[in-house]
C-alpha cells in the first residue's frame, strides 16, 4: 500500500484532517512541562525490531483498535488506549505512546507521551518521514510527516493552558 500524503497530515505526533486546535494543542508532550528534553541518539539504546517483528508482537485481532506506532529508525512503540473520561491521563510507562481519546472524536488521530520517556521522540520526528499505525489485527496506515509545529503550554501542570508557538513565540 501506498503512503497517503493528500489526505493526510502528520503535525507533531500523528493527526488526521486538522480541524482542532486547543485538544490537539494537548497533545504536545512537552507543553506540561516548563522545559524541553532532548531526545537520546537512537544509539544508546536496543536494536529496534523490524516492522513485521513489531506488527505480530502487538496483535491482537481488534481491527478497530490502534496497537503500535512505527517509524523506521526512531522508534517501535505500543499503544496504550487513554481511559474513557481521564482526558488528563497519559502513561508513565516508557516505551509506550498513549492514544489521546479526545482528538478522536473530531476524526483525529493522537498521541501523548512525557517528555522525558516516549515523548522525546516526538521532537526527531522530521518533515518526509513515513510513520506506521500498526491496528490490532495487523492492517497499517501510512502517514508522512508534513510539518512539525512545537509549543508550549504557558501553564505547565493546567489543563487550559493557552500555548506559545516556539517557532513564532506567538
Amino acid at each position: 500500500m501506498a503512503p497517503k500524503t493528500n489526505t493526510h497530515r502528520f503535525i507533531l505526533i500523528l493527526s488526521r484532517l486538522i480541524r482542532v486546535s486547543f485538544s490537539l494543542l494537548l497533545l504536545v508532550g512537552a507543553a506540561f512541562l516548563p522545559y524541553t528534553v532532548s531526545a537520546a541518539p537512537l544509539t544508546d539504546t536496543a536494536p529496534l525490531p523490524d516492522l513485521s517483528s513489531f506488527s505480530l508482537s502487538i496483535q491482537n485481532g481488534n481491527g478497530n483498535l490502534l496497537r503500535g506506532v512505527y517509524v523506521d529508525g526512531l522508534f517501535a512503540l505500543p499503544i496504550v488506549q487513554q481511559p474513557t473520561y481521564n482526558a488528563a491521563y497519559v502513561s508513565t510507562t516508557d516505551n509506550t505512546v498513549t492514544q489521546f481519546g479526545m482528538a478522536s472524536q473530531f476524526g483525529n488521530i493522537g498521541f501523548l507521551a512525557h517528555n522525558y520517556l516516549s515523548g522525546q521522540y516526538f521532537s526527531q520526528l522530521i518533515p518526509g518521514m513515513l510513520i506506521r499505525l500498526i491496528y490490532g489485527d495487523g492492517h497499517i496506515e501510512y502517514f508522512i510527516v508534513t510539518q512539525v509545529y512545537r509549543y508550549q503550554a504557558t501553564s505547565p501542570y493546567s489543563l487550559y493552558s493557552d500555548f506559545v508557538d516556539l517557532d513564532t513565540q506567538e
